[in-house]
């Protein structure tokens, strides 16, 4: 559920959930509920659920945690909520989602939640795998705009989708966060195209890929060259200019020299005693 989901109970009206939703919840905002598919738990959380003071109500953040509990030795626990915990948008300041920020990144933490799926600012950012306080761990690989992540690892990473309309918001920087992002697979800019993502997983091993839709319908990894390896071409390029440089008035000295030696053999004057050839 959305922000636009949020009153009149719109998704109970037109899915059926089973058992999938705890027949105790209030659904007029909206529903949360859980599925297994294939080797992986799917939790989704309705965020319109939630406050400033508190993050998630009470009956939601017990549910979560009882489903975690039951469900802690899955291969993979992804999670999907609308309000993003981790995004490059002006909604990374509002209450309710500093306060579920503050609830859930432990708990996701603690009970080895592999990937967080979020919306509601139209931005895409990644982040780096986090630990329940919000510090990068070493878990994640990324090769060109591919990120590989092991069943065996821990850290959650965070990913806000960006947008597959046309509605898209300004970039704004929040230094709370902003250190969290991996700069090398997020938009850390307004966006001016449609993102999406491809999630594969083949027995332990998770592969993320992020995607942009370009002017003419072809698609593009989305993908940054790292910062190093751009400081090393600004510092290697000019090395190359000056070697260049170097190298063309050596040249340009040898063959003045051998204009001088050839002249000085064409008159003779290689001094009392040379032979000319």
């Amino acid at each position: 559920a959305g922000n636009h989901e949020d009153g009149g109970g719109k998704l109970d009206d037109f899915y059926n959930y089973g058992d999938m939703a705890p027949a105790t919840q209030d659904s007029d905002s909206g529903l949360y509920y859980s599925f297994d598919y294939a080797t992986a738990h799917v939790i989704v959380l309705n965020t319109n659920d939630a406050d400033a003071t508190n993050g998630l109500s009470t009956a939601q953040f017990d549910w979560l945690k009882a489903d975690l509990e039951a469900n802690k030795d899955a291969k993979w626990i992804f999670v999907l909520m609308h309000k993003s915990l981790y995004s490059g948008g002006s909604h990374s300041f509002d209450g309710d989602v500093e306060a579920m920020r503050a609830q859930l990144v432990p708990v996701f933490y603690e009970y080895g939640v592999d990937l967080v799926l979020a919306g509601h600012d139209h931005t895409y950012t990644v982040t780096e795998c986090l630990d329940g306080e919000g510090n990068a761990v070493a878990r994640a690989t990324a090769n060109g705009g591919v990120i590989t992540m092991n069943a065996d690892g821990d850290g959650v990473m965070y990913v806000t989708l960006g947008t597959i309309g046309t509605k898209f918001y300004e970039y704004v920087s929040n230094s709370e966060i902003e250190g969290k992002f991996s700069a090398e697979n997020s938009i850390l800019a307004t966006l001016t195209a449609q993102t999406f993502a491809k999630i594969s997983v083949k027995g332990d091993t998770l592969t993320y890929t992020g995607y942009s839709v370009n002017d003419d319908g072809t698609l593009s990894v989305i993908y940054n060259e790292p910062a190093d390896d751009l400081l090393l071409v600004k510092i290697l390029v000019p090395i190359a200019g000056v070697i260049l440089i170097a190298g063309i008035v050596v040249a340009v000295v040898l063959v003045k020299k051998n204009k001088a030696k050839k002249a000085a053999a064409d008159t003779g004057s290689f001094g009392e005693g040379s032979d000319a050839e």
